[in-house]
Parts: structure tokens; C-alpha cells; sequence
């Protein structure tokens, strides 16, 4: 719906054989496919002769095209006797007759719009009847100008990304495979172990079989649970990160300075952010003495002697999960240099784009085309917290009218000059136009050739109003 209002007081004395004054309060409303008047007249002082009559009759006019709208006629009690008697109004059947005037009429029309009402002047043309109908005088006042609404939708400004010449990435993720009580022996096929095993599996085949991929390193940790002496928690997991090694080389037959392994005897670290989480009646005090430089082995034993409840909770629950393998696998993809190859990758491995190289895919596309739009969206999926990501995630959002998920991008979107111009345009679509103009001033000074199109449009809207 597209409203724009005007609104314009006047006061002007008619020179006719009667003196009057008439004041209007006018306004145009722009309401979808109508344009809508409403004013007020007063008619306090007019006085009309006895045989007079006065027809008001706003009309839009622009250039040679005219449009008159419905009548007021306001008319002397003789001749109101005529028109009783008669039935014959000045104008159509449409005109509002009146014989008590003397007070405020509330006036309001609504019309068709043509696109050549925009800049059409709004006019009250004032004809005075004497007997036998006939015309006296007429006079015309300009009462307002209708200008359409400005649309606001300026070209949205994208943020080149750095090149990033060497693409390195990793993937990650920690398996817990059950061993038998102080064994070192992986069983294959016992317990949770097939899923466990498939994860490491399957994140490795995801990099391996990419043939755009070159994995330069998998490293191995193995983590055993507090309980127990020290030194023998030390072998179970130096022995078990071992054991998943000895596993993974059955598969695939790495070379051997291409896989580490490495081992970490007790998670006190895992078990403190579990106790964080925790509603264990001791907490504060468990995390105290978690937090202690101290012999591992007596302050496991302290925390069971002085909470014991706490401590086979802990034990029953916490415990295993202490007990497992993180996984690291780095590697580096390949450069993208043709645009259709990285369109392509957009929608099989967008995983393998840099954002430099999502900015490539985008280039020459349609800025409102689907296509340029479902990039920058996959690209900022695939780097949820980059700044770059959001602002230019912001920018397609505001492209599809999407505002609040572009308020939601520009959070993580920092203050570069492209976000500064995205913060313009959300302060002009809320009609803040005070706080657009700074933000486009920010964005022109940047460098952003955008910003100065969308000060242009901003100064245009501020006098026209906004369509909506």
C-alpha cells in the first residue's frame, strides 16, 4: 500500500457579489490503486443574496489532463426552494447540497490514480450562481500538489573478501570407544564401538575421496577419566590412542609421518566444564578443588573423601564420557578460478569455497536473481560468524525486503562501510531518516559509490515520502 499525505492550510477572501471566507485543511492519501482527499471547509462568514448560489468543486489538474471531483454546493434559502421544487442540482448527483451551512464541512472524495496525477495540482474552483443559474464569477486557489511516494530501493553495496591464497581447513570431532576394564584392545564390533569407529571413518573418507582435497595431517588424542592412579591412566591412554591408531591404519594405510598421535592420562578439563554444568550440591567447591595445582591423584581423592555423593554421581555419570579419542584431520583445498566451476561448487561443495571465491561465483549475476542471492546465503552458512559473510548476507536480505533477518546478519557484520550502508538503508525503510543520513555519510566517506545514489534518493524521499 503506498500512502503519501499532504496537507496545506489557506486562507483566501472570495471577490464575488457576496464576500466570504472559506478555509480548507487539505490532505492526499495515496491507498493502493486510490487517491484520497479529505478536507475541511468553513463556511462561518460566507453569506450568499437571496437568489445566490456557491459551488465548490475540487479538481486534480496536470497540464491538459483534468479531473473533477464530486461538488459542494452550498445554496441561499430561495434558492434551495428551487431546488426542492425542482430537484435540480448545479451539478451531478454526486454534489453534496447543503442549505444549513454556517460551520465546518468535512469533505472527502476519493479517485481512481493515474499515473498522471503525480505532480497534479490539487484546485477549489468557486463558481457563483445568481437567479435563473446564472454564472457570475468563478475563481480557481491551488490547494496542494500531489507527488507520488518515492520507492526506496537503492542498489545494495557487497563487501569484496580478502584473498585467502592458501586454503587450509580441518575437520574434527571426538569418538568414545569402550574398552574393556584396563584393556588396551579395541573390539570392533562390541558396545557403541561401530558408530564410534564409523565417525572417524567417515569424516576422513569426506576429505579423502575429494579429489580437490590434499589432507596434510590427521592427529590422534586419546583421554582416559580421572579414577584410578595416574600412571596407570597414563598407559590406558597412551595404549588406547594406540590401539585407534593401529585401527585407522588398517583402512587406510596413511604414511607415517602424515598421522600423530598423543595423549592426555585425565580430562580434568572435560570433567570441569561437565561440574559447570551440573547441579551437584558441592559444585562451587568441587570446581575449587578441580582448579588446584595439586598431585592428580590426591585430589581425585580428596574430592571423593570430603563428597562422596557428589563423587559417585560424578563417577556414574560424568566419568565415561571422559574416556574417549578427539580426532583432528587438516588439509587444503584447491583454488577456484573460473566462475561457472565456483557456481557449480556453490551447490555441490560449498564447503570447499572461500569467500573470495563465493564473491567470484556472484560476480556479473543479477544482483536480484535468485542465484546471486542463494550464494551469499549459502556463503554465510558456511562461515556463520565471518563479517564479511553477514554484511554481504545483509545486503541480499534487504534485497528481498527481508529486514529482520538482514538486522540479524548485521550483528556479526562489524562496522565496515558495506554494513554502514545496510544500517542506512533498514533507518530509511523505518523512516528514520535523520539516522539513514548519517549512516550513508559514513558509507560515502568509506569509498561505498553506493552511498551517494542512496543520499541522492534519501533527500527525494524525505520531501515525497516513502512508498510503502
Amino acid at each position: 500500500m503506498n500512502v503519501k499525505i499532504l496537507t496545506l492550510v489557506s486562507l483566501f477572501a472570495l471577490s464575488l457579489t457576496a464576500k466570504a471566507v472559506v478555509k480548507e485543511k487539505t490532505s492526499i492519501v495515496r491507498n493502493g490503486t486510490k487517491l484520497d482527499v479529505a478536507m475541511t471547509i468553513s463556511t462561518g462568514n460566507l453569506k450568499l443574496k437571496q437568489t445566490e448560489a456557491l459551488l465548490l468543486t475540487p479538481a486534480f489538474v496536470n497540464g491538459t489532463d483534468t479531473l473533477l471531483l464530486p461538488s459542494v454546493g452550498l445554496y441561499s434559502r430561495q434558492r434551495w426552494i428551487q431546488y426542492e421544487r425542482h430537484g435540480k442540482k448545479m451539478s451531478g448527483d454526486d454534489e453534496m447540497s447543503l442549505k444549513n451551512w454556517g460551520s465546518d464541512i468535512d469533505y472527502k472524495a476519493s479517485a481512481e490514480y493515474g499515473e498522471w496525477m503525480n505532480g497534479a495540482k490539487l484546485l477549489l474552483i468557486r463558481s457563483l450562481y445568481g437567479c435563473r443559474e446564472c454564472l457570475r464569477d468563478v475563481q480557481e486557489t491551488e490547494l496542494a500538489q500531489y507527488f507520488a511516494p518515492i520507492p526506496f530501493a537503492p542498489a545494495m553495496a557487497y563487501m569484496r573478501p580478502t584473498v585467502e591464497k592458501v586454503k587450509s581447513r580441518e575437520v574434527s570431532g571426538s569418538a568414545w570407544i569402550q574398552f574393556p576394564v584396563d584393556q588396551t584392545v579395541i573390539y570392533p564390533d562390541r558396545y557403541n564401538n561401530p558408530a564410534e569407529l564409523a565417525k572417524i571413518r567417515a569424516s576422513i573418507d569426506s576429505v579423502r575421496n575429494d579429489k580437490d582435497i590434499t589432507i596434510k595431517h590427521l592427529s590422534l588424542k586419546g583421554f582416559a577419566s580421572p579414577e584410578s592412579p595416574y600412571k596407570h591412566n597414563t598407559d590406558l591412554a597412551s595404549g588406547r590412542v594406540q590401539a585407534v591408531y593401529r585401527y585407522v591404519q588398517n583402512f587406510y594405510s596413511f604414511p607415517k609421518n602424515l598421522v600423530t598421535t598423543s595423549y592426555e592420562p585425565e580430562d580434568w578439563n572435560g570433567l570441569r566444564a561437565k561440574v559447570v554444568e551440573s547441579g551437584l550440591k558441592n559444585r562451587d567447591a568441587i570446581l575449587k578443588l578441580i582448579d588446584v595445582k595439586m598431585d592428580p591423584d590426591a585430589k581425585e581423592a580428596t574430592i571423593k573423601n570430603l563428597y562422596p555423593e557428589d563423587y559417585r554421581f560424578m563417577l556414574q555419570n560424568f566419568y565415561p564420557a571422559l574416556r574417549h579419542t578427539d580426532y583432528k584431520i587438516e588439509y587444503t583445498v584447491r583454488k577456484y578460478n573460473d566462475p561457472a566451476e565456483a557456481r557449480r561448487m556453490v551447490k555441490e561443495k560449498p564447503q570447499n569455497l572461500s569467500l573470495d571465491e563465493f564473491y567470484l561465483a556472484a560476480e556479473g549475476l543479477d544482483h536480484n536473481s535468485a542465484e546471486f542471492i542463494e550464494i551469499w546465503e549459502t556463503a554465510v552458512r558456511m562461515y556463520p560468524n565471518d563479517p564479511v559473510a553477514n554484511a554481504n548476507a545483509a545486503a541480499t536480505a534487504l534485497q528481498k525486503h527481508d529486514v529482520e533477518a538482514a538486522k540479524r546478519y548485521l550483528k556479526k557484520a562489524g562496522s565496515s562501510p558495506e554494513a554502514e550502508f545496510s544500517r542506512g538503508v533498514i533507518a530509511t525503510l523505518a523512516d528514520d531518516y535523520k539516522t539513514a543520513a548519517v549512516h550513508f555519510e559514513k558509507a560515502e566517506k568509506a569509498g561505498v559509490k553506493e552511498a551517494t545514489d542512496a543520499k541522492a534518493l534519501l533527500q527525494k524521499v524525505e520531501v515525497y515520502g516513502r512508498e510503502k
